[in-house]
């Protein structure tokens, strides 16, 4: 899965730039926390590993983030 690939990187490189859009960065650790926060948000509303969800969000660290969680 795409995201046990994450975490391993996450593990590796926490304080490195994961995600960039313009000035915009976010590290490995805090694109682990906020993916698990929406996965846990998820799962707290009934949605299980592997459902499709839609994702409505301009092109941004956001959108990326939304992607992993």
């Amino acid at each position: 899965h795409l995201i046990d690939h994450f975490d391993r990187a996450a593990a590796l490189a926490s304080q490195r730039c994961c995600v960039r859009c313009g000035e915009h960065t976010l590290s490995f650790e805090e694109v682990s926390r906020l993916t698990w926060r929406i996965a846990s948000e998820l799962k707290r509303r009934g949605v299980d590993r592997g459902a499709r969800v839609a994702i409505y969000a301009s092109n941004s660290v956001a959108l990326y983030v939304h992607i992993l969680g």
